[in-house]
């Protein structure tokens, strides 16, 4: 290991580090001058977008690691969290193809956390098919609505 290391201390993995860096870096200032010459400052919001953006998985891993707590935490979250190769190609052409597809999932994440919550304050007397009556007698209003008069309070509806 000692040979590994060139003057002045660095070793390969530093080095690297270095020179990745400095690519990356050089390419990114080179870019954004471009970038800020034919756009002006709407490049200011198109960065902030983009980290915006990239934020959007980090935030999904770092809660669904945080349920999937310990070793092997990392691949149980992947195991969990993505559907065997057949139904994630049926469902990315379904959620790619058809622009109701959001609605779709946000309606069926707001009920799942209704059921959830409604599960907790019914405690040992809820039954699954006690929840779907009460959801159904609410008919088609906004889950917001059916939250107040489920649960009784103005709780966040995700």
């Amino acid at each position: 290991m000692e040979n590994d290391k060139v003057a002045g201390g660095l070793g390969l993995g530093a080095i690297t580090a270095i020179g990745v860096g400095g690519m990356v870096g050089g390419g990114i200032f080179a870019v954004l001058g471009l970038a800020i010459s034919v756009a002006g400052h709407a490049v200011a919001l198109t960065l902030l977008a983009g980290g915006v953006i990239a934020l959007l998985p980090g935030l999904s891993y770092a809660q669904m690691g945080l349920k999937y707590r310990g070793n092997g935490g990392s691949f149980t979250y992947i195991q969990k969290g993505f559907a065997a190769p057949a139904i994630a190609e049926v469902e990315t052409k379904r959620g790619t193809g058809d622009p109701m597809y959001l609605y779709y999932t946000l309606g069926k994440l707001e009920i799942m956390k209704l059921r959830a919550d409604w599960k907790q304050k019914q405690g040992a007397a809820y039954t699954i098919g006690g929840f779907h009556d009460a959801l159904m007698k609410q008919g088609f209003a906004p889950i917001k609505v059916v939250r107040r008069a489920m649960l009784g309070d103005d709780s966040p509806v995700l």
